[in-house]
């Protein structure tokens, strides 16, 4: 039987394969197995082991792109604050807006009449409650005629003055209880079941109208001071539907 001796170039192959597989495993990195069926020469494309972690790769702005999407919402209350900064500022004083209205003719008449022009036109702060026109014809008659009489000046002056607060308050801002008027006398504040406001009686059909020097609301019922007595004037349906026709 013939013994298969191994070409001596086979064994110092195999050895200096060896020697460089050594080497290579020196320095290398470690890799994973490779794939049953992958060449040898696609080896060295083997993923890295499991322990080793990958670095993020970094966008050419030198910012991990998962930080600049980081954005946080902003705070309510802060969106409150910007919706009201975009509110535009108002820009008439309170003669000019009931002046600029259809519904406030009789007041503004009073006003004139009265000579309180320049007093709501003011720096203020003021709080005005406008009586619609409709609320000054339900005044029982000859009362109107009688506040229009030039000689009754200093009363209708008084009149209006107790619609009138020396500072501003807006809806929120009211609470049950006593305000005290320009006039003097207290109003009083209350606050029925559906949450609109009252006072003397008389309800706010309208709040928050603003002016550069106050706030306006409207109410439906012309405001008497409790110690004032109005004495209707002797009824003459001519003069009085002259003054209602001056007045508007």
């Amino acid at each position: 039987m013939k013994t298969s001796i191994p070409n001596h170039r086979s064994i110092c192959l195999s050895a200096a394969t060896l020697a460089l597989i050594f080497s290579l495993g020196a320095n290398a990195e470690t890799v994973s197995p490779p794939v049953v069926g992958t060449p040898p020469a696609e080896w060295h494309k083997s993923t890295p082991a499991s322990n080793e972690k990958e670095t993020p790769a970094i966008p050419e702005s030198g910012v991990n792109k998962a930080q600049a999407i980081d954005i946080k919402p902003v705070d309510k209350d802060v969106e409150k604050i910007m919706e009201k900064s975009e509110k535009p500022a108002p820009e008439l004083t309170i003669t000019e807006i009931v002046k600029g209205s259809e519904d406030f003719t009789t007041f503004v008449a009073a006003i004139k009449a009265a000579g309180m022009q320049d007093t709501l036109k003011g720096d203020g702060p003021f709080t005005v409650f406008a009586p619609t026109n409709e609320a000054f014809d339900a005044l029982p008659e000859g009362v109107l005629e009688t506040l229009m009489n030039p000689e009754n000046k200093e009363m209708l002056k008084s009149l209006l003055s107790y619609h009138l607060l020396n500072q501003k308050l807006t809806a929120e801002d009211i609470v049950p209880g006593d305000y005290k008027t320009a006039e003097g006398e207290n109003l009083i504040f209350a606050a029925t079941d559906d949450g609109s406001i009252t006072l003397q009686g008389a309800k706010v059909i309208r709040t928050d109208i603003m002016a550069t020097n106050g706030v306006i609301h409207v109410v439906d019922k012309v405001l008497v001071p409790p110690t004032m007595t109005i004495e209707p004037a002797k009824e003459n349906p001519a003069s009085t539907t002259a003054a209602k026709t001056a007045e508007r």
